[in-house]
């Protein structure tokens, strides 16, 4: 494509589309390259006798085509999503992840992690290198319980992700693509008041609609709930957001008007 899509000359054995035009008018005017920025115009008469202007103006155009966050982020507040679903000894508060994901590398990646490395306590998230996705948790140096999905999740494309354990329930579910794939049991449950939570990793990509549900010592539930494609530095509610990176994904394109 080009300013002269409309034009045809004839170089004796055929008719081109010509890739540069120069006329003669009170000496030589360039019209400069069929790719050029140049809106200066050539005009012809019709068959009717009419004038028509047959240069084009080029026009470059960029879209965006996809938009999501990369790399690690925080939520507040920090310890505000401990796992105490079904506890005897704190509230019981539902715990809840759902997130439309990617994962861009076949290297085992966070999706997120509450909890602290101190007390030996946590809940967390993985994507694992052979693709499965697996949850685990522990209490202060108890064993750990481990779920995780009996068939890989593909890389390099956009899924669902839910994990999910009802208030009451020790049973954590595993959804993806809206498909149910492997519930188990996670019993160690806990309120830590220095708790911290980490989302997401280096190859890690979140859009549409982010939740995240859980609890803080003491006995207090919080919901996170934003649009993972717009997010971008630290959001302004009390449960929202920090150090979120925004990446829009954009395609160029030229058309010729």
């Amino acid at each position: 494509m080009g300013r002269y899509d409309k034009i045809r000359v004839y170089d004796g054995s055929q008719w081109r589309t010509p890739t540069q035009i120069k006329v003669y008018h009170n000496g030589w005017q360039d019209l400069d390259t069929a790719t050029s920025y140049s809106t200066k115009p050539l005009y012809v008469y019709d068959s009717d006798l009419n004038l028509k202007r047959v240069t084009l103006n080029r026009r470059d155009y960029t879209t965006v085509v996809d938009q999501y966050t990369v790399g690690q982020f925080t939520l507040k507040p920090a310890s505000g999503y401990c796992y105490a679903t079904n506890s005897n000894n704190v509230g019981k508060f539902p715990w809840d992840l759902n997130v439309t994901i990617r994962k861009t590398q076949a290297e085992e990646q966070q999706i997120f992690w509450c909890g602290t490395k101190t007390s030996g306590s946590y809940i967390r998230v993985r994507w694992l290198a052979n693709g499965k996705i697996s949850v685990d948790n522990r209490w202060d140096g108890n064993s750990v319980d481990t779920v995780t999905t009996p068939d890989a999740v593909s890389i390099n494309t956009w899924h669902t992700l839910r994990v999910y354990t009802p208030k009451g329930s020790s049973t954590v579910q595993i959804w993806v693509d809206g498909v149910k794939v492997a519930t188990g049991t996670l019993n160690n449950f806990f309120q830590i008041i220095n708790a911290t939570t980490k989302v997401g990793d280096t190859y890690i990509n979140f859009k549409n609609n982010f939740k995240a549900a859980g609890c803080k010592y003491s006995n207090k539930a919080y919901t996170c709930e934003f649009n993972a494609s717009t997010a971008n530095g630290t959001g302004s509610n009390t449960a929202d957001y920090q150090n979120v990176t925004h990446y829009a994904e954009t395609q160029s394109h030229t058309v010729y008007e």
